[in-house]
């Protein structure tokens, strides 16, 4: 699966290497951008199959998140508080045992949802509910996790 800003990227890529094309069989003479636009596509297609790009997102917003989860009021088990953490757009945080769950606002919210979690021990089979089904979880390393939940 593709996700469009990548697909916007391909194509600008393609456009750019057929352009390229175009002048260098003008010219005569073939260019080093010609050969270096591929490569940006066979990278780009790469990084598509890997974590890599959310691994580095999420470092670079790390202290963010870690703000995020200790500014939480006490008391509070729920805070439905739709605000940017890093770069990322959270409408929701959850306590719950072992952690602290954050919902992320993209997507339809309805049957897909994403995020992420601080649990330092781990993802527990307790933490799939009702409202949180099916919970796939992928480890970010110094226990945070983002996931991924649907019907």
């Amino acid at each position: 699966f593709v996700q469009p800003p990548l697909a916007l990227v391909w194509l600008a890529c393609a456009g750019l290497w057929i352009a390229l094309v175009v002048h260098d069989v003008q010219r005569r003479r073939p260019s080093a951008a010609t050969l270096v636009v591929p490569w940006v596509v066979v990278a780009t297609a790469a990084l598509s199959f890997t974590d890599a790009a959310l691994q580095v997102r999420f470092d670079l917003t790390r202290g963010a998140f870690e703000d995020a989860v200790a500014t939480i009021p006490a008391g509070e088990d729920y805070v439905y508080d739709r605000r940017l953490v890093g770069t990322y757009m959270i409408r929701s945080m959850e306590r719950v045992d072992g952690g602290v769950i954050m919902a992320e606002e993209i997507g339809d919210s309805l049957i897909n949802d994403a995020g992420f979690a601080y649990l330092p021990a781990g993802p527990t089979p307790d933490l799939e509910n009702g409202s949180f089904e099916s919970p796939q979880w992928h480890d970010l390393g110094g226990g945070w996790w983002s996931w991924t939940a649907s019907w």
